[in-house]
C-alpha cells in the first residue's frame, strides 16, 4: 500500500489529511441530516492527544464535538500509546463527546479493547465521553472504499474489485454501517 512508503512524519501527514476529508465526505453523504461545523487539522508538535477535532449538529441541533488521533502503522498500536493520547487530552478538561483513533491498517489489541469497555462503562477518561477505534480490525477500509480516491492511498486493489466498482446498495449498506 501507499501508505507504508514515505518517513513516518510524511505517513502521519498523508493519514490526517486524508482523515479530514473523509470526515467531510461523510457529513456530505449524509445530506442535511447532520450538519458539519468547524473542522481544524492541528499544526506539528504538541496536539495534545489529538491531529483532528471537528464539531456537528445533527438533526435535533444538538452540537457534537468529536476528536480525531491519527496513526498510520501496520501493526498493533500499542497499549501505552493510546494511553499516553487519552491522558493528554483529558488533562486540557476539554469536553469531548468522541476521541476517535483512525488507523487504515493499525489494529489495537485484544487488552485495549477490553479496557476500552472498562473504560466508558467507569467514566474514566472524563470529560472524554466515547471511546472509537477506526482501525483495520474494526473495518475501516469499508469506511475509505467511500471515497475510492482516498481507498486508493491506503490499500491496493486488484483490477474491477474495488470500492470503485462497488453497486449503490454495497456502497448505501457501509455507509448505514458507519
Amino acid at each position: 500500500p501507499v501508505s507504508a512508503a514515505g518517513s513516518s512524519y510524511d505517513r502521519g501527514l498523508q493519514l490526517e489529511l486524508a482523515a479530514r476529508e473523509l470526515i467531510q465526505g461523510l457529513f456530505a453523504l449524509s445530506g442535511s441530516y447532520d450538519i458539519l461545523g468547524q473542522i481544524r487539522r492541528q499544526a506539528s508538535g504538541t496536539q495534545f492527544g489529538f491531529d483532528v477535532i471537528f464539531t456537528y449538529q445533527d438533526h435535533a441541533g444538538i452540537s457534537t464535538t468529536c476528536a480525531v488521533e491519527c496513526k498510520n502503522y501496520q501493526s498493533t498500536i500499542g497499549d501505552e500509546a493510546i494511553i499516553a493520547k487519552l491522558s493528554e487530552l483529558q488533562s486540557t478538561g476539554r469536553e469531548i463527546d468522541h476521541w476517535i483513533l483512525i488507523s487504515p491498517h493499525g489494529r489495537v489489541s485484544n487488552q485495549m479493547s477490553n479496557l476500552r469497555e472498562c473504560w466508558l462503562r467507569s467514566g474514566l477518561w472524563d470529560p472524554i465521553r466515547n471511546i472509537q477505534f477506526w482501525t483495520a480490525d474494526e473495518r475501516v477500509d469499508e469506511l475509505f472504499g467511500l471515497f475510492p480516491t482516498l481507498y486508493a492511498q491506503f490499500y491496493q486493489t486488484a483490477p474491477d474489485s474495488g470500492p470503485a466498482d462497488w453497486s449503490p446498495e454495497k456502497r448505501q449498506a457501509v455507509f448505514r454501517w458507519w
